[in-house]
């Protein structure tokens, strides 16, 4: 793969989106939580970033849903989304179609824990292969045949089940797949980062998820009220755009392991960026989760987090407020 995808990769994930780790969900050995699910079927494109000469990327209907769509050959284009690509045990997958025909130059990848430096697991046309950057040096760490058509869907994996191995797999039409493994080399400065790669090539694509089976602590499970006092309060409002802070405070005898907090905007605001967290908005909702730094919440114990926004926060306070699962009324000003 020559440079031209790093260099772009590298500009944009230097300049923006998303960072920070993730506390993950509870899980069993034998199940993958879910911490990131996205159809496309409502708006997310505050939490996913594009580079790349134009806007080719769009969200069109095809085979019967929603798909983001990537039209053009002539452009490298990459979407990127920040903060779920984390951690020992995380799979980042999601299904693909080309729609022109692929070759060693004309490729679409999935790529994740990408910053300055990334994992890829790409479709040639004719190979599955498996690429690590590392600064600016791209090694293929394994690669196998397997022949992708355009037209069809394919599902792409790309997964670190130990520290010390990743994987990347394949599965077409006609229960067709391919899987490759290699030792990862390792390194410092990887990120947290998942998205999508078309080099000059066209394609669709759908149902991003992101799943981890070795979660780093267990978050406590909602056993009666609601575990914290939420304190929202408006901090700023400008003509479209507004910013707020939001208190914390664990109300048990007990530390809270890990929090979950989701709730619902009112008038179509728009989260753009969020401190002190790792988020994503699908639709109207929101779901923040506590910063890696600040996994265990102390009795008594308070933590503040904010976010700015697009759209009227006066007058349209957010609803549906819930942490782990339990329903919760914070108080507004």
């Amino acid at each position: 793969m020559s440079d031209a995808v790093p260099r772009r990769l590298l500009t944009f994930l230097a300049a923006g989106a998303l960072a920070g780790g993730i506390l993950l969900a509870p899980t069993s050995p034998a199940e993958a939580a879910v911490v990131f699910s996205d159809d496309f079927e409502q708006p997310t494109a505050n939490v996913w970033s594009h580079v790349g000469p134009g806007s080719a990327w769009t969200t069109v209907t095809e085979d019967g849903s929603k798909v983001l769509r990537n039209p053009r050959t002539d452009l490298v284009n990459v979407q990127a989304k920040g903060g779920w690509g984390s951690g020992d045990g995380t799979a980042v997958s999601v299904r693909v179609k080309p729609t022109s025909p692929l070759s060693a130059d004309n490729t679409v990848s999935l790529f994740g824990r990408a910053d300055i430096n990334y994992y890829l697991v790409t479709l040639t046309g004719s190979r599955l292969e498996l690429t690590q950057r590392w600064f600016s040096t791209m090694t293929t760490l394994a690669s196998t045949p397997f022949t992708a058509a355009p037209g069809s869907w394919y599902e792409l994996t790309l997964s670190f089940p130990t520290a010390t191995t990743v994987t990347a797999s394949v599965t077409g039409p006609g229960a067709a797949s391919a899987t490759v493994d290699a030792a990862d080399p390792g390194g410092t400065y990887f990120g947290d980062r998942v998205g999508m790669i078309a080099r000059y090539a066209s394609a669709s694509f759908d149902d991003v998820r992101v799943t981890n089976a070795l979660p780093e602590s267990t978050p406590t499970e909602p056993s009666g009220p609601c575990p914290l006092s939420i304190a929202y309060v408006i901090s700023a409002q400008y003509p479209n755009a507004f910013s707020v802070n939001i208190t914390i405070r664990n109300t048990t005898a007990a530390p809270l392991n890990g929090w979950t907090m989701r709730w619902r905007f009112t008038n179509g605001q728009l989260v753009t960026s969020l401190f002190n967290s790792v988020w994503y908005q699908i639709g109207p909702t929101v779901t923040a989760r506590n910063p890696g730094w600040a996994a265990v919440l102390a009795p008594n114990a308070s933590l503040t987090f904010g976010f700015q926004a697009t759209g009227q926060g006066r007058g349209y306070p957010p609803t549906a407020f819930t942490v782990n699962g339990a329903p919760c009324e914070p108080t507004f000003a």
